[in-house]
């Protein structure tokens, strides 16, 4: 499961860099369904109980954050 934590330390870092070097910007951000995942617990939060099949995005789905 290492991999996995490496993965969501990348997307998380990803996002910490975006949001420090674009403050009051619109972003838009296209990806597949597994940085999805991990883009909804960055500013979502944990799923509860662990439930990540909540967070997958769908097809074209489009997911709006305010930061």
């Amino acid at each position: 499961f290492r991999e996995f934590r490496e993965f969501r330390e990348r997307i998380f870092n990803f996002f910490d860099e975006i949001l420090d070097n674009y403050k009051g910007k619109n972003i838009l951000i296209v990806t597949h369904a597994g940085v999805g995942i991990y883009a909804r617990c960055y500013f979502e939060g944990e799923p509860v109980n662990n439930d990540y099949s909540k967070y997958k995005i769908k097809n074209c789905e489009i997911v709006k954050y305010d930061n």
